[in-house]
């Protein structure tokens, strides 16, 4: 069984992966190089700004619990992707883009107006293999989350968030998870311990693992979207 891992630091809108699922196939029997090439530009834009959406959402104030203090929680967050999200141009070594369309590719989220990727052959002719289009989707993406944290000692607080594997359309699976840490810094800066306001560092490391299986071919797509933030905040 042919696999392709490809880890973006941040990658894939979920729910719409059917319409994307021929296209996948065909970069999979590609030119090699050229391949990643394109399928990390295809999906790289999205998985930008899904990554903020891992890492929002860590905290509602600067105040840790104290032992043996804990909540949960459940939330969704909603990111629209940019302008910039919707095209790229990659740098192709033996594959070319249909020289009668713009140099520019839609993305994953792109137009539905597909680009042209082949070679010319010995009469100089442009023969397409495969055409590169996207889902023309411009609205806000759902990123479901459940989070909870709880304090242990000198003024710090665990937190986790967890989302458990489901299946979706055409066989794919998708699952998250997290974990940070929260830590009161007053009590390490002399002169302010007694003043009015909260001051904290939160950190937290996010996961999304994705995978599906292409049951014509015996294929195997897996996709790991990782996200790390760090803020120092401050509440009353």
């Amino acid at each position: 069984m042919k696999k392709l891992n490809i880890i973006i630091a941040l990658c894939v809108f979920i729910s719409t992966i059917s319409k994307s699922q021929d296209v996948v196939q065909e970069f999979l029997t590609s030119a090699t190089n050229d391949s990643q090439q394109l399928m990390e530009g295809y999906l790289a834009p999205f998985g930008t700004f899904l990554g903020s959406g891992l890492n929002a959402g860590w905290y509602n104030t600067a105040k840790p619990h104290t032992f043996p203090g804990f909540d949960i929680t459940a939330g969704v967050h909603f990111i629209t992707p940019n302008d910039e999200a919707m095209f790229f141009t990659p740098n192709l070594e033996t594959l070319i883009i249909d020289p009668m369309t713009s140099q520019k590719i839609p993305t994953f989220l792109g137009s539905e107006q597909g680009v042209g990727i082949g070679y010319y052959d010995e009469n100089n002719n442009f023969q397409e293999l495969f055409a590169l289009e996207g889902i023309d989707y411009s609205g806000p993406v759902p990123m479901p989350y459940l989070q909870g944290s709880v304090g242990i000692i000198k003024d710090t607080e665990i937190l986790f968030r967890y989302a458990p594997e489901i299946t979706l359309q055409d066989n794919f699976k998708v699952g998250h998870w997290g974990v940070g840490i929260k830590h009161g810094i007053k009590q390490w800066i002399p002169g302010i311990k007694i003043l009015p306001f909260d001051l904290s560092f939160v950190g937290g490391f996010s996961k999304l693992n994705g995978t599906s299986e292409f049951e014509s071919d015996g294929q195997n797509l897996k996709i790991d979207v990782m996200a790390l933030n760090s803020n120092i905040i401050l509440s009353k």
